[in-house]
């Protein structure tokens, strides 16, 4: 089965986020059209959902972006270099979407490509970053997420800079999300405009995976420090896939102000790793179990993994999806045994060597 490998790679081979305007230093919470609805958007879907993130509190808990993705465009510019919103799809434009989405308390996101075309072969936006930037902006455009299609094998840096550079003159602070594919070597050089990672937007909520790994894909993109962008139809999704979304504790180690993102810190050649990183005031770690049919367990040594600074310290471990406190241990913690793909995450704080 592919699904732990995949998702792997996708930690470290996903965007590069954010434009040093002021914004960007948490990931970006949000909403995204394109994993449920690819192509087939209009006004009332993503009203509707922007409705329903409000109706079911998911602003309250940092989901502000609704960013509409690829297809509410057309294929050709005006004549003056403008592009054309789909005029049946989004017959008021999208100044009056945006107007909608910030009456409401929420952030506009809108999609466009850096090369000829968008994937879905409308009107891209290389070359014409200034016209563009401009026509975001007098949309109250928030958030801008910017994909790597039709490039035409130009050079990362220079495509991306461009928007990036109009951005920053357009005179609105936009969100810039650079959807490379992790080429160019984009690590290298993405974080000249921010900085988290970003394995795309969440499929918890779209039929794809069982709920338990929909646990563990919440929980690996909580830990990375990856966007939280949900990808589901709002108006219908199930209460199990709704609980994941808001699990207060794994969003508030992915909002983390430290900003550290979690790497493998224990058993990373077996598959049952240990994956953690010090947050703003304790350690927090998840232990996913990759096996597609093996339950397992594994010791979890606090000085080893870098919880504490001493085998004899004392460490309080609350368990983060029950937010229940599982007890003080001293130098180590066994797991309970781990089903297939879930895993489990913990909140460790630990005293001064005893």
């Amino acid at each position: 089965m592919a699904y732990p490998k995949l998702l792997t790679l996708a930690l470290f081979l996903g965007s590069i986020q954010a434009l040093n305007n002021g914004l960007g230093l948490t990931p970006a919470m949000g909403w995204n059209s394109w994993n449920k609805y690819g192509c087939n958007i209009n006004e009332q879907v993503i009203k509707s959902n922007a409705k329903r993130m409000l109706d079911l509190g998911l602003d309250r808990l940092g989901y502000k972006y609704l960013n509409i993705d690829d297809c509410w465009l057309l294929a050709n510019r005006d004549a003056n270099n403008h592009i054309i919103v789909d005029p049946i799809k989004f017959p008021k434009g999208m100044k009056e979407m945006g107007d909608f989405l910030h009456s409401q308390g929420l952030k506009f996101g809108l999609y466009n490509s850096a090369g000829t075309m968008t994937c879905q072969k409308l009107a891209g936006g290389l070359t014409y970053e200034q016209v563009d930037a401009l026509d975001y902006a007098s949309w109250g455009v928030d958030y801008f997420k910017y994909d790597n299609c039709y490039n035409l094998d130009l050079p990362g840096p220079m495509r991306y800079n461009a928007m990036r550079d109009a951005l920053a003159k357009s005179g609105r602070q936009v969100y810039y999300s650079l959807c490379s594919w992790g080429t160019d070597d984009v690590w290298q050089w993405g974080n000249q405009t921010g900085g988290w990672n970003d394995p795309d937007m969440l499929e918890i909520g779209n039929g794809g995976l069982s709920d338990t790994e929909e646990r563990s894909h919440f929980a690996l993109w909580a830990f990375a420090k990856a966007p939280l962008i949900i990808g589901c139809d709002l108006t219908s999704v199930k209460t199990s896939s709704l609980n994941i979304l808001k699990n207060k504790n794994l969003i508030a180690i992915n909002q983390d102000p430290l900003g550290m993102q979690a790497t493998c810190i224990l058993n990373c050649v077996s598959d049952i790793h240990v994956i953690g990183a010090q947050q703003n005031g304790y350690f927090a770690a998840m232990v996913m179990n990759w096996n597609d049919d093996l339950p397992q367990a594994i010791t979890l040594d606090f000085a080893l993994m870098g919880a504490s600074t001493s085998i004899n310290a004392a460490c309080k471990v609350t368990d983060l999806w029950s937010n229940q406190p599982i007890g003080t241990f001293v130098g180590f913690l066994n797991t309970p045994v781990i089903q297939p793909h879930d895993n489990t995450a913990y909140k460790i704080v630990c005293d001064a060597a005893q």
